[in-house]
């Protein structure tokens, strides 16, 4: 399982990539994250939109709706069907994993960045509330507002304090 093993960087600073990986599917709300990439932009002006994850044949129109909002930011890329290896190297770059999906089950993909040395910010809201701490390894949003605030303040931590999150 490659996810078992810590990140090669851990304890190092790292580009401000902001990462979620999952079905793309309405649900997901990947197209949340394009809509904030702005909000995200003005704050970290270096700041980077990765969508990594698994196109659905039920949500094809989604899909396909997302890749052509995608086209007008030089700054998000999307990768589709990613490998575990893939998986581990996009997890293990980024500086923020933000899993906007509200009343997630579990949750399987903050485990997989955690265990790469990436803090979460996620909602406060089904079983995710119990794989995160609040302000410990991620952070717990309440609303759509906090979810940017968060975001944004895991991007612009100083690397002590980032670093101590990881």
């Amino acid at each position: 399982y490659k996810f078992v093993q810590p990140p090669e960087n851990l304890g190092k600073p790292r580009e401000n990539i902001v990462l979620n990986v999952g079905r793309f599917t309405k649900l997901k709300r990947q197209d949340f994250l394009i809509k904030i990439f702005p909000k995200i932009k003005k704050e970290v002006d270096n700041a980077k939109l990765i969508l990594a994850g698994f196109p659905d044949g039920r949500h094809k129109e989604f899909y396909e709706d997302l890749l052509k909002k995608v086209e007008k930011y030089k700054d998000i890329e999307v990768y589709p069907n990613p490998s575990d290896e893939e998986l581990v190297k996009l997890y293990s770059s980024a500086k923020v994993f933000c899993h906007p999906r509200i009343g997630e089950h579990f949750g399987l993909s903050l485990i997989e960045a955690m265990s790469q040395g990436t803090p979460v910010v996620t909602y406060s809201s089904g079983g995710t509330r119990e794989t995160v701490s609040h302000g410990k390894e991620g952070y717990l949003a309440r609303n759509d507002e906090e979810f940017l605030k968060y975001t944004v303040n895991t991007l612009k931590m100083k690397d002590k304090e980032w670093i101590r999150m990881q």
